[in-house]
């Protein structure tokens, strides 16, 4: 079983394939294109391809490209619902602002002044 480092955090591992979740929705703009929806899990097959990766999605069992930036390791903090990454301080107020939230929102996103720092 093989695991690997990527994003800084460790990856989730499955008899040593690395499972990949997606972040947001996307629809195949060619045939070879995999579409998915947000949260569907993926082996990725090849990832040599640059921004475009060949994966297989483990609840269709199809095969095809999905964009390497719409999916993050399965247990990384990139996975999670409430982290936000580069976001600066007043885009984050005025997410966590926003009347339609529910009491005890919150977010985590990256330190804008101090590097590997995260504000929650």
């Amino acid at each position: 079983y093989y695991c690997y480092i990527l994003w800084g955090f460790l990856s989730f591992c499955l008899g040593g394939v690395t499972i990949f979740v997606a972040l947001y929705d996307y629809e195949a703009r060619t045939t070879d294109d995999l579409s998915f929806k947000k949260g569907e899990r993926f082996q990725i097959i090849n990832n040599t391809e640059g921004d475009w990766w060949e994966a297989r999605s483990i609840a269709t069992g199809k095969t095809g490209y999905i964009p390497s930036n719409y999916v993050a390791p399965a247990d990384s903090i990139q996975a999670e619902e409430w982290y936000f990454g580069k976001m600066g301080r007043k885009d984050a107020e005025r997410l966590l602002l926003n009347p339609g939230n529910q009491r005890g929102v919150f977010l985590v996103r990256e330190s804008e002044t101090t590097k590997g720092m995260y504000i929650y």
